[in-house]
């Protein structure tokens, strides 16, 4: 190794409790060691910042690790060593971090068979957000239903980064993508330039306006990451036979259905859970599917970024990321980025 990375100490975000991220979140050293056989270390490039990673933290998400853990989803980084018998890896290559380890780290060793080789073409604020909400809008467009050419998608929280991917990859498709959102005349212009085909604001009249918008193109595929009374507009705006499909929940509330709609026009409610389909899905499958991912990105997904923060100021990028009015995401810089 390097004098630069021949240290025995790193840093990472860690908790040794579930709770507020504010009360257990801390920025701790820890040993680093040099990769032995099979392992590489990994530099942090770029990682993430996510609503679920709260979840992780805070003890409700669908899974939990054993404590104390590093915290961190997603992430990207460079590899600056290699231990023996290493194959398939070299010094410079950019991986993902391992979800399971943590990725707001400065830096660890991981088995390289758990490192995902990751393009150098893209920057490091598309890398690092390659793995979990635009695989996840990639993968409820194409799971659920058969769309064809002028079929009509609704969404809530169509600005987010799901959102904002949907859209995108929707027009790709040839599908007309409906996003609801607050302000929505702040946002329309952004939005439309996007990819969306309408953008409405998320309240009671939202299911008039999308009637009015969709001509004779009908309403086949809902998407709901907000619950409460948001995903019942969705349903209402939906022809007979749709599919809505929930994959998060951003307010906290429960997902409420119209019994009318659900009974008379047949409409079918679906969860989703990205870590389940990766888990099951073959690898040949799990290429393929990334390289669509990547492939949005190179033709110019527009996703902002709220602010680009050292990964040692992890906690009060945390706090920034959980503030209304933000314009993306908050991503954390490491020592890879170059």
């Amino acid at each position: 190794m390097s004098n630069q990375t021949a240290s025995t100490v790193t840093y990472a975000a860690v908790y040794a409790a579930t709770g507020e991220p504010s009360e257990v979140l801390a920025w701790k050293e820890l040993p680093l060691r040099a990769p032995g056989p099979g392992e590489v270390l990994v530099a942090l490039e770029c990682a993430a910042v996510h609503p679920s990673d709260f979840g992780m933290i805070t003890g409700t998400y669908g899974k939990k690790r054993e404590l104390p853990a590093v915290a961190g989803r997603e992430g990207v980084g460079r590899v600056e060593a290699v231990g023996s018998g290493v194959k398939n890896l070299a010094v410079g290559d950019r991986v993902r971090l391992p979800e399971p380890e943590g990725t707001w780290r400065e830096r660890g060793v991981f088995a390289e068979a758990a490192c995902l080789k990751m393009p150098s073409d893209l920057t490091p604020e598309a890398a690092a957000q390659c793995l979990v909400n635009p695989p996840t809008a990639i993968r409820v467009l194409n799971d659920f239903v058969a769309l064809k050419p002028g079929d009509i998608v609704v969404q809530n929280a169509g600005n987010s980064a799901v959102g904002r991917t949907a859209a995108f990859y929707g027009r790709q498709l040839g599908v007309k993508v409906v996003s609801l959102v607050r302000n929505a005349d702040k946002l329309r212009d952004e939005l439309v330039a996007g990819g969306a085909a309408l953008v409405v604001e998320d309240n009671d009249d939202a299911p008039k306006a999308i009637a009015a918008f969709k001509g004779e193109s009908k309403v086949r595929l809902a998407l709901n990451s907000v619950g409460g009374a948001s995903v019942m507009r969705l349903i209402k705006a939906c022809d007979p036979n749709a599919v809505v499909v929930t994959f998060g929940g951003m307010v906290g509330d429960l997902v409420r259905f119209p019994t009318r709609e659900l009974i008379f026009n047949n409409i079918t409610l679906k969860g989703y859970w990205m870590d389940k389909w990766g888990r099951e899905a073959s690898p040949e499958t799990l290429a393929a599917h990334f390289e669509a991912v990547y492939k949005v990105f190179r033709d110019g997904l527009p996703l902002p970024t709220d602010r680009i923060v050292p990964v040692s100021e992890v906690v009060s990028a945390v706090a920034r990321s959980r503030e209304s009015g933000r314009s993306g995401k908050v991503l954390l810089r490491g020592p890879a980025w170059k």
